[in-house]
């Protein structure tokens, strides 16, 4: 691993730290003189994520950059490199049979002329493949730059910074919508630190007419989350919906190389490669095992890429599999929280409330009946302050508020 791919990880640790921090942030968990200092940490950490996906899409750049180099300037692969390999192998192995000295016994001369009559033979083979592959392969010939390697090049180029762009405008605008949010719940936070005062103080319920008497307006927050139109669950269920035709579609093409690679493989059985001995030898049983060989390398080389493919198209399969399992379990965890929210909001909302500024409580709180429940103590204090401790308090103040329009 180089520096550059280091310090890509890095950043892009710190863009994901920057997104988890402001994503996950609590203003009401923020005690009110600390408002100012958790907007600055906002705004710093907002500063941090941005600067480190800028660094992250100028390194990727970078890197498809030196790609894009390479690309242009590499040498084309020799489609027979290896026939080329071959007939040099052979020409080698003729020239370096060493000859007998002219004292050997007659036996060792014929030994001598049976190796490079083999040696020979091995070479006019491995020259007619060459010849082949030459005529086969002939130099590409100058054509336009739509039909060029290095349009490809840039093609490859242009592809890799558009995946590039798209994940640094994702990022900035996953930030930037993370942070508008934390701050308008820190805004909403200080409202709820700054209740009003005087005329404009919350002194009874909103109600309305209804059928000639009056009933309790009903706040946003009480209405019961309609499952079928949760935004969520709908991207879910989607998705759900979608992935066993993928599963079917890997399944099939899986099926389909099993169809392939079971000819291939007996084929590969039946090839026969047996060289028979040298006294039987002759020119056509030289040539028909040449054949078989070259039968033999080119089923195996079919089955190695079968086999590839189908080892890509099993890890798809399971890949997919366990992205539905993971579907699933998020529209179930949904359920449950949707149905929990909704047990939630069948509480009883207070009916006679009235917000107090500071005074002999700490912070504000709230006179009357709090969430169903009478205040146990006579003062007024018993559960209506807003100190850490007192979530529940402070978060159904939030929500009186903004239903208020406050």
């Amino acid at each position: 691993m180089n520096a550059r791919t280091s310090a890509l990880i890095a950043a892009a640790a710190v863009v994901a730290g920057a997104i988890l921090f402001l994503q996950s942030f609590d203003a009401g968990k923020i005690a009110c003189p600390d408002i100012a200092d958790a907007r600055a940490e906002l705004q710093a950490q907002y500063d941090t994520g941005v600067n480190a996906s800028v660094e992250v899409y100028a390194g990727e750049q970078a890197t498809a950059d030196e790609a894009l180099s390479r690309c242009l300037n590499a040498n084309p692969k020799d489609p027979c490199e290896d026939l080329q390999k071959a007939r040099d192998v052979a020409v080698n192995g003729f020239n370096d049979i060493p000859s007998p000295p002219d004292s050997a016994p007659y036996a060792e001369f014929q030994t001598y002329f049976a190796k490079r009559d083999q040696a020979y033979s091995t070479y006019k083979n491995a020259k007619s493949a060459l010849e082949q592959c030459r005529a086969a392969n002939p130099p590409k010939p100058d054509v336009p730059y739509e039909e060029s390697d290095s349009k490809v090049c840039f093609d490859v180029y242009d592809a890799s910074i558009g995946v590039m762009r798209d994940k640094f405008t994702k990022n900035t605008q996953i930030l930037r919508n993370a942070l508008q949010a934390a701050l308008a719940a820190l805004d909403a936070r200080e409202k709820a630190c700054n209740p009003p005062t005087g005329a404009e103080s919350i002194t009874d319920p909103f109600w309305e007419s209804e059928e000639g008497g009056t009933t309790p307006t009903s706040l946003l927050n009480c209405r019961l989350i309609d499952p079928n139109w949760d935004t969520e669950l709908f991207v879910l269920r989607r998705r759900a919906a979608a992935l066993p035709a993928e599963i079917q579609a890997i399944q099939d093409s899986i099926e389909n190389i099993d169809d392939r690679m079971d000819p291939l493989e007996r084929d590969l059985r039946d090839v026969d490669t047996y060289i028979p001995p040298e006294s039987a030898k002759s020119q056509y049983e030289g040539a028909m095992n040449a054949k078989r060989a070259e039968r033999k390398i080119s089923i195996e080389f079919s089955l190695d890429y079968y086999r590839g493919l189908l080892q890509r198209r099993q890890v798809e399969k399971v890949e997919l599999e366990q992205e539905l399992s993971a579907v699933q379990a998020k529209i179930a965890a949904r359920l449950a929280q949707i149905e929990k929210e909704n047990q939630a909001r069948k509480r009883a909302f207070p009916t006679n409330i009235h917000l107090s500024g500071p005074d002999k409580c700490e912070f504000y709180h709230c006179h009357g009946t709090l969430c169903g429940r009478p205040d146990p103590v006579q003062d007024g204090c018993g559960h209506g302050t807003t100190t850490q401790d007192d979530v529940e308090c402070k978060n159904f103040i939030e929500t009186y508020l903004k239903a208020a329009g406050v």
